[in-house]
């Protein structure tokens, strides 16, 4: 799962955040389908802020599924 060389994104119509590989934008949220967010396009990269979060859900996500399997 965990993948540095890929890019985290968030949507600005829905909050999902995800990763996407290569460099350019994803033009529509996988999540939601919005391609605008009150008149601009609402995909962006992630701040800071916000991938510390991403890794830190990714992270709860593999040890549920640790204590799980």
């Amino acid at each position: 799962m965990r993948n540095p060389t890929n890019e985290i994104y968030v949507c600005d119509a829905c909050k999902y955040a995800f990763q996407c590989e290569g460099d350019s934008l994803p033009s529509r949220c996988p999540d939601c389908g919005h391609t605008q967010h009150m008149g601009h396009p609402a995909i962006r990269k992630a701040e800071a802020e916000e991938i510390a979060e991403y890794w830190r859900i990714q992270k709860e996500l593999e040890d549920e599924q640790a204590v799980e399997g």
